[in-house]
């Protein structure tokens, strides 16, 4: 009798090199803009690592990825899968040695935001349930909500950004991302498309986002404050000008 645990192995290496974390499905994946590529070595000069830095990691952990602006990439830009939930296991003290007649995963699967999310998701379930090992049954049912990935910058918005940032904080500006963005801005993007976003906030070390010791470094988000207030008056002068010349 095949162990159902095991044909979910077989499925999951369908979609997931389990040596490399790599995911197989390439329409899962997206073209990286050569800017983001820019922008993460940036970021990773002046911060170092990020996944060392914000994670607590045990020591000889080996981490994905080259270096620090190679993990920022990927991270943003690059798919990954995890399983994030499953049933029909038993606890282990209720452990015995039987054969379980099902097993249930909840898989997540986080996309570049470039890839179309109900596309994706119908590539990676007929991936899960096409041919199936030993004539298990399978089935699968999908959730997915799009990325989203700013604009380029106007020159007026990034000539805003980097004075401001420049007298503010005594530096120029830099340019992440992070993987799980915010839903809606994704439909604001879809909606408004000829709009420019200033998409920012403050985190840092100890900041605990989300979490119930959540914190804010007030003189920092002050200085925040500073540099969008500049911004919208510069997007004034900006719009005013405009007015003028037509």
């Amino acid at each position: 009798m095949p162990s159902s645990f095991r044909i979910l192995r077989e499925l999951l290496d369908r979609v997931e090199n389990a040596r490399t974390g790599e995911v197989l499905l390439r329409g899962l994946h997206a073209e990286i803009p050569v800017s983001h590529l820019a922008a993460a070595g940036v970021v990773a000069k002046d911060l170092g690592d990020p996944a060392g830095s914000e994670l607590p990691l045990l020591e000889g952990l080996q981490l994905m990825g080259r270096d620090g602006a190679d993990r920022l990439v990927r991270r943003t830009w690059e798919p990954s899968l995890s399983v994030i939930g499953m049933d029909g296991i038993p606890a282990p003290h209720d452990a015995a040695n039987v054969v379980r007649p099902s097993t249930t995963a909840v898989i997540g699967v986080r996309l570049p935001p470039t890839v179309d999310s109900a596309a994706g998701a119908r590539g990676l379930v007929r991936a899960l349930t096409s041919n199936p090992p030993c004539g298990a049954t399978v089935t699968a049912t999908e959730i997915h909500a799009d990325g989203w990935v700013a604009p380029p910058l106007q020159p007026w918005l990034r000539d805003a950004l980097y004075a401001s940032s420049i007298k503010v904080f005594g530096k120029e500006p830099s340019f992440t991302g992070e993987g799980g963005s915010i839903p809606f801005l994704a439909s604001l993007g879809r909606r408004f498309e000829a709009v420019q976003f200033l998409a920012t906030g403050v985190l840092g070390p100890g900041s605990n986002a989300h979490g119930p010791d959540e914190s804010l470094h007030l003189p920092t988000a002050a200085r925040l404050c500073d540099v969008v207030a500049d911004v919208v008056e510069h997007h004034a002068r900006h719009t005013a000008a405009k007015e003028k010349a037509a």
